[in-house]
């Protein structure tokens, strides 16, 4: 019996001995969810070129980007995921669109997104896709765009002057992001039950905007919007809006023919007893809707930054 249990115990030790993979080269690393491909260092093989490595990626596959200023228009078509080393150093600069996702279950994190040229304006960034995660980044002067793109996470991002817009895009999470705009909807299409949370809103013409009566069930709780011209402006219905904080803006609300959207303890610059009345326009004339219980004090803690 003892000589058995020996025998057993050699073949099993044989066996997983040998299921040892080899280390692979820095160019290339496999593993169980995919491989890596690696941009710009010294490794043998590395890639020069983002999109090279995204056109040579798989679905699952994993592209690191080291340190460096990469000036290229992106197309991402694979459910990949997209790293940079530093957030502050590995830069893209876009002409054009900046970056395009094509495919579902992408994620973008750790880069520092702007346009090419500081004076041509705005350079825009397009989602197309469901599942996508943009989180981590810098952004500058960008645009980013979700057109039929559900279940997706932008969180952790910062910069100046970037902006979020959701066209017929739903069940999104948009929290924890630093000196954006959002805007919800259009006059024709509709972008529903998303997740505006925990944001620094500030230095825009408009901080944000809730447009088209498609626009309905979102929920904006707990942002600091601040320095906007208009803290809010709302156009559509059946949302909730409630514990923001409304600081130093020109307007911190203006609806248009809203009807039966939910107003709830926020703080609009001052503490305040009576329920706030909130003032807009209509098709008739004045649109009307109310605060009941406004904040006495500011519900957030991070009015001067989320972020260390």
């Amino acid at each position: 019996m003892g000589k058995q249990i020996s025998t057993l115990i050699m073949a099993m030790l044989l066996f997983l001995t040998s299921l040892v993979i080899p280390v692979s080269s820095e160019q290339i690393t496999t593993s169980s969810s995919g491989s890596t491909l690696y941009v710009g260092g010294t490794g043998p093989g590395n890639y020069t070129s983002i999109q090279d490595a995204i056109n040579a990626s798989s679905n699952g596959d994993t592209i690191f980007v080291y340190n460096g200023i990469y000036v290229e228009d992106l197309v991402i078509n694979n459910s990949i995921i997209l790293k940079g080393e530093d957030n502050k150093n590995t830069k893209i600069l876009g002409k054009n669109n900046v970056i395009i996702i094509n495919s579902d279950d992408v994620e973008i994190t750790n880069f520092n997104v702007r346009n090419y040229d500081d004076n041509s304006g705005i350079t825009d960034f397009e989602v197309n896709s469901n599942n996508i995660k943009i989180i981590y980044n810098i952004f500058n002067r960008t645009s980013i765009t979700f057109f039929n793109s559900n279940n997706c996470e932008i969180s952790r991002n910062k910069g100046k002057k970037f902006s979020i817009l959701l066209t017929d895009s739903s069940n999104n999470i948009i929290s924890e992001n630093e000196g954006l705009s959002i805007g919800l909807g259009d006059i024709i299409s509709s972008s529903n039950y998303n997740v505006i949370k925990n944001n620094l809103i500030n230095d825009h013409e408009h901080g944000i905007v809730l447009m088209g009566n498609k626009c309905s069930f979102n929920k904006i709780t707990k942002n600091v919007i601040k320095n906007c011209g208009t803290a809010i402006s709302c156009a559509s219905i059946l949302n909730t809006i409630t514990h923001n904080d409304f600081i130093e803006n020109g307007q911190n609300a203006y609806i248009y023919t809203t009807l039966a959207n939910r107003w709830y303890h926020n703080y609009w610059g001052r503490p305040r007893v009576f329920p706030k009345i909130i003032l807009g326009a209509s098709m008739f004339g004045y649109s009307i809707d109310f605060d009941f219980k406004p904040a006495l004090k500011p519900n957030c803690d991070f009015g001067d930054g989320i972020f260390d």
